[in-house]
């Protein structure tokens, strides 16, 4: 038993930390005296009590009073415990669990790595560390190992530090900087070590962003304090100048941090808890309106430039989380000076007043070229051998020095008076990160051809969706299984793993099926195929579907419409009913869940669909009901999107229920064809940043629709839509020849075809079609209740939506309207590769297809066989053993040679060439150019 505090935001609650058998706990309100007795800290007094947080920092002067928790943990579920400091203390432990919880507990001074040494004792499943890890690399790598200093046996076994692994292009910026971040002592429970991220970009006025122009960035080589210097001169001059009588403070540039509590509150000022931390700070009030978060451009003016108090970074949330810029929650923020009131933050012109489109740029910016080449000299000065010392004041980067690690122990200062100024000082003023590095930090380098590219990526070459018009169909399929496949996943250790429909993967090497004449549900191997363990599952209800939250747990849906929460246990490999989730009246469709995002999604035939709390198992909110039932969800573990299908319908959800675009994928909209139902469904999640980024829709007439979708300009041709949940009708504008809005949208994308054409959508012409049903939704924020608000021009028109398009189709092998598929069958399950330079494709009869992603040309999946066409299609003569076969590049039927002499350029396949052609559709090309 062991006294201890946990830390979360600006609070604090002392307790106990007490170890069983099986678990240790965490008990709040109570202390262990000197006398070994458990007292409780609201009848104890403060002459009896020394608190192992000082009450300054908490901002109070008497014990803190606030709800008390009891935490449970399993031994088996502790995955990594790391030293933390707290207030400058090496007092602090982090301690994660495998279910997503994770706590900060401070410890009396000479304790910590007394309980540390007992945690990581006890947690059997503790992790070594590698690429899996917080830290990104195992704890025995030294992180400054890299190319030219790594040790010989760390080369030989395969062991990288998280340096090495970024400069070889394993992981991208911002994981680098994530890691780095956890390496260096920030989390996320202390608002005073919160995760710091560099200002990336200095241009917030222009209408695009060009990663090729050096002056679209910030200066990397210098801190926001230096970036202009004429405020720099100010501060040197300060330095140069000062003078303390006491002979306490040495020389300082800068009196206030780049990264503290009050920093972190007011960027995410607009989403709670923080909204309450920010009024704790400011004394239940807000700030003046002028002085509150209002506008990124003026932020970083006020960082950059204009202000002498303001030195701020940015935090990781600029780059993930589009949130944070909306005033959803309503909070009367003030009125500025000029009459302005501060509601939502106010982005760039470059983003289109979207914060979507903010935070996926904002991204792009990170992972760009030249931040890629120049990211190390912020790193330098962050965390590295600029942090302090001769090489700080060289490069203008010198703090006070109560901001450094190892400047102050609060207990060896004897005036109260002093100790409590001091420790509101380090609580409110920030801390600087421990460092990492003590020599330069090795640059990054990139590819550059001509200057810096314009495109970011880790791997974006030879993405399949990258060439989704040259992807190569396969000649046989990559596995073949005995039913329907289910699902297919990749396994580091055995490779791709496809399930039948009746089997759920369960961790790496186990699965589980239903459906069985008795009911029962039996655990197998992967590698032998044979089951382990039989558990009679004694339920009234046929299960329908099911989802592996973890190793360890199962959900099951049945047709009542619950959903069983199993336990699984391995010693003995048994099943245990943990929780039983209500909220549908029906049958259960289809269960899909997100260890990345903690969420089960969750579909039924009452046309519900609910997203639950993966591991606390309580329900987080509903969709809007659908005008049909939901056959397929798929949720996006990058970005947190849901898409979810119902008949032909494709919705597109942010993880809030934020409604994002809708469309109509069948080829006869706006009728629904049963024939075309959307049965599986998938995403690209290489990069989420890139905007060539698809949703993969397999539907039950055996073809893969592949759709992106895109923000474009719209000059009012494209009405708003009505609220979602209205109709059917209400979600779908006619095809174009039959309504107005339909051909409003085919006049309006033809207008667009060239510039899209040229963006970094790279969609093609043909993608982009007044043909089929569209739904557009505006790229502002969005009220499924209310219908989507939209962003509008000072006219009032609608000016930017957003819009599923669709990029291409594969048929081969599969689609029943080819009559060169002698065993057409429905698509029932797709994943991409897990370099996404191929696409996994299952179908109905059991057969893995794997597509590859194309170097070049024109694609080749709408190819008729060659042994299924005896005659040109044309003039119909028989083909000879001499004769050769012509494919047309445009149809993909077979001519001889004298009905393909023609040539073309094909734009809608990206082929700028003349390529050969058939006499029709070298007709029809023509008269459409």
């Amino acid at each position: 038993m062991f006294r201890c505090a946990r830390i979360q935001g600006l609070e604090t609650a002392e307790g106990l930390l007490l170890f069983g058998r099986d678990h240790f706990y965490v008990v709040d309100g109570f202390t262990l005296l000197k006398t070994k007795e458990i007292r409780d800290l609201d009848f104890l007094s403060q002459e009896m009590h020394d608190p192992i947080v000082p009450y300054p920092a908490t901002g109070a002067t008497q014990p803190p009073k606030s709800s008390r928790l009891c935490s449970k943990f399993s031994y088996n579920m502790i995955r990594e415990v790391h030293k933390r400091r707290y207030l400058l203390q090496p007092i602090a432990l982090e301690v994660f669990s495998s279910d997503g919880r994770n706590y900060l507990l401070a410890f009396p001074k000479k304790i910590r790595d007394r309980v540390f040494d007992k945690l990581t004792s006890m947690a059997i499943n503790l992790s070594s560390g590698g690429s899996d890890s917080l830290g990104g690399q195992k704890a025995n790598v030294a992180i400054e190992a890299t190319g030219r200093g790594a040790s010989l046996l760390s080369s030989l076994i395969g062991q990288q530090s998280v340096t090495q692994r970024w400069l070889s292009g394993h992981i991208s910026n911002f994981q680098y900087l994530m890691h780095l971040n956890t390496l260096a002592g920030r989390c996320y429970n202390d608002l005073s070590q919160y995760p710091i991220f560099p200002w990336v970009l200095a241009d917030y006025t222009s209408p695009q962003l060009d990663f090729t122009n050096i002056s679209t960035f910030r200066d990397f080589s210098k801190p926001m304090g230096a970036q202009s210097p004429d405020r720099l001169e100010q501060f040197l001059k300060r330095f140069r100048e000062w003078d303390d009588p006491s002979g306490e403070t040495p020389p300082y540039m800068y009196g206030t941090h780049y990264s503290s509590a009050m920093i972190v509150v007011s960027y995410l000022v607009r989403l709670e808890p923080f909204t309450q931390q920010f009024l704790s700070l400011q004394g239940g009030h807000f700030d003046l309106a002028d002085r509150m978060f209002h506008s990124v451009g003026d932020a970083w003016t006020s960082a950059s430039r204009n202000n002498m108090a303001d030195v701020k970074e940015l935090i990781p949330e600029f780059f993930t989380l589009p949130e944070m810029f909306t005033n959803s929650n309503h909070f009367d923020l003030g009125v500025k000076q000029n009459g302005v009131p501060v509601n939502d933050v106010l982005l760039p012109v470059w983003c289109h007043g979207d914060p979507r489109e903010f935070i996926r740029l904002h991204r792009q910016a990170l992972e760009s070229d030249y931040v890629s080449s120049h990211l190390h000299e912020w790193i330098d000065l962050i965390f590295g051998y600029k942090q302090n010392g001769e090489e700080a004041v060289k490069n203008n980067n010198l703090f006070h020095h109560l901001f450094y690690e190892g400047s102050v122990d609060f207990e060896r200062i004897d005036d109260p008076l002093t100790r409590n100024a001091t420790i509101g000082f380090v609580n409110n003023f920030g801390q600087i990160p421990t460092q990492l590095f003590k020599k330069p930090h090795p640059q990054k380098k990139v590819n550059i051809l001509e200057g810096f590219s314009n495109t970011a990526g880790v791997t974006t070459s030879r993405l399949f969706y990258h060439a989704i018009h040259n992807m190569t169909p396969p000649q046989a399929p990559f596995k073949e299984l005995r039913s329907a496949v289910g699902s297919i996943h990749q396994n580091e250790k055995i490779g791709v793993v496809a399930l039948e429909q009746n089997k759920v993967l369960l961790g790496t090497n186990r699965y589980i099926t239903w459906g069985l004449p008795d009911r029962s549900v039996r655990m197998g191997q992967i590698d032998t195929d044979k089951s382990v363990c039989v558990h009679e599952m004694c339920e009234v209800d046929e299960m329908t579907c099911a989802a592996a939250g973890d190793e360890t747990t199962l959900f099951c849906g049945n047709t009542s419409g619950c959903i069983t929460v199993w336990k699984v246990n391995n010693k003995p490999l048994s099943m245990k009913k943990l929780s039983v989730l209500n909220g549908h009246s029906d049958a259960i469709t289809c269960l899909v869940s997100s260890q990345s995002h903690a969420v089960l999604v969750s579909a039924s035939r009452d046309l519900t669909v609910l997203v639950w709390h993966l591991s606390e198992l309580f329900l987080i909110r509903q969709l809007p009901k659908h005008p049909h039932a939901v056959l397929a969800v798929a949720v996006n573990d990058a970005t947190g999107d849901i898409a979810t299908a119902c008949a032909t319908l494709l919705h597109l959800w942010t993880l809030n229920g934020q409604l994002l675009a809708v469309l109509n994928t069948c080829d006869v909209a706006p009728a629904i064809d049963p024939q075309q139902m959307i049965i599986s469904l998938a995403f690209s999640t290489m990069n989420e940043w890139d905007n060539d980024n698809v949703i993969m829709c397999g539907t039950s007439d055996g073809t893969v629709k592949i759709y992106s979708c895109v923000v474009f300009e719209n000059d009012g041709s494209l009405s708003d839509q009505p609220a979602f949940e209205n109709s059917t009708s209400s979600l779908m504008l006619e095809n174009s020849d039959k309504s107005s809005g339909g051909a409003a949208i085919a006049a309006r994308l033809e207008k667009q075809r060239k510039r899209l054409k040229n963006s970094s959508t790279n969609i093609t012409s043909s993608s982009i079609s007044g043909s089929g049903s569209v739904s557009v939704t505006s790229s502002g924020p969005a009220s499924p209740s209310s219908g989507n608000k939209t962003t509008k021009s000072e006219e009032g028109e609608t000016k930017f939506v957003r819009v599923l398009v669709q990029r291409t189709a594969l048929t081969m092998h599969t689609a029943f309207n080819r009559p060169d598929n002698v065993h057409p069958a429905p698509i029932t399950a797709i994943a991409p590769s897990r370099d996404h330079r191929s696409l996994y494709v299952g179908d109905g009869i059991g057969r893995v297809w794997c597509w590859q992603g194309g170097e070049g040309g024109g694609r080749a999946d709408h190819w008729v066989q060659d042994v299924m066409r005896q005659r040109c299609d044309d003039c119909e003569h028989k083909f000879t053993l001499a004769d050769r076969k012509h494919h047309c590049r445009n149809c993909g039927q077979i001519f001889c040679s004298t009905c393909s002499r023609f040539e073309s350029h094909i734009t809608r396949m990206n082929i700028s060439r003349p390529v050969r052609v058939c006499r029709k559709c070298f007709l029809r090309l023509q008269q459409s150019s």
